[in-house]
């Protein structure tokens, strides 16, 4: 359906081979990059050229996935955000306010939420304005730092 379609993987680990044979299974060599660790500067690039940033983690038993702060990074640079609703990633993305969660493993809601953005450039750009807004007044240091203390207020009465 999107034949010049490019999705890169920036990170690495353990599950890199499992990856790797799942994209030989797929035959889909031409669509997917695995770029491992990047630089800075790489990153910058692969934001700046990307039109959806996805998430699409699953629940691993006995590795918690922590809060999500390239998702954050993502929609600051005004992406569109497509995350799985799981663990520390529902931290990071209001779903419909600076992205969109979606069920672990469900790969025709995951198509859905992409296919929308990458069919409708003007919705995908005015989502991501809208996510770069709400993401820089909800998550800016100092406004977080307040509902720290506020809950360790709370902790403490």
């Amino acid at each position: 359906k999107y034949p010049s379609l490019t999705y890169l993987v920036v990170g690495d680990g353990e599950e890199r081979p499992a990856i790797e044979a799942a994209i030989e299974k797929t035959n889909l060599r031409q669509h997917v990059r695995l770029l491992g660790q990047v630089s800075d500067e790489l990153k910058e690039a692969a934001y700046t050229r990307a039109n959806v940033f996805v998430m699409p983690n699953i629940t691993v038993p006995g590795d918690m996935e922590g809060f999500g702060l390239v998702l954050l990074e993502a929609s600051v640079r005004g992406l569109p955000v497509v995350a799985s609703d799981t663990e520390g990633i529902k931290d990071a993305v209001s779903d419909g306010k600076n992205g969109v969660l979606v069920p672990p493993r469900a790969a025709a809601a995951f198509r859905r939420e992409i296919g929308q953005f990458l069919r409708d450039s003007d919705y995908a750009k005015k989502f991501g304005a809208q996510s770069r807004k709400f993401t820089l007044a909800t998550y800016r240091w100092d406004k977080l730092a307040d509902r720290y203390i506020e809950q360790y207020k709370q902790a403490c009465n």
